[in-house]
């Protein structure tokens, strides 16, 4: 990881497409952890009420669901609680972040 190519896209001097690119993926890590202090590392232990499953399969679960949640929304229909489809896509980057820095010992 390049800390000093995400500094300088940040502050906008390698372009604006840069800047938005660093400055959406950190906020997403900066979401992730803000919940991880919450939650402590609860995405990569063995689910609770699903100890059958991986946490890797549990976040993919998890993934699903926000996927399922994304096709309602795209189809236009009034949520019940207040999670836009920015939100949705959010979460599922953070997903997909939590999925790739899993233990090694779930490849």
């Amino acid at each position: 990881m390049n800390l000093e190519r995400i500094r300088e896209a940040q502050a906008g001097s390698r372009g604006e497409d840069q800047k938005r690119i660093a400055e959406a993926g950190l906020a997403i890590v900066d979401l992730l952890l803000q919940k991880n202090a919450d939650y402590g590392g609860s995405a990569w232990q063995t689910p609770v009420l699903a100890p059958g499953l991986s946490c890797r399969e549990a976040i993919q679960c998890r993934m699903s669901d926000k996927i399922q949640r994304l096709q309602t929304l795209l189809a236009g229909k009034s949520p019940e609680v207040a999670e836009s489809i920015a939100d949705t896509m959010r979460d599922l980057a953070g997903y997909s972040i939590l999925w790739l820095g899993a233990p090694v010992d779930e490849d």
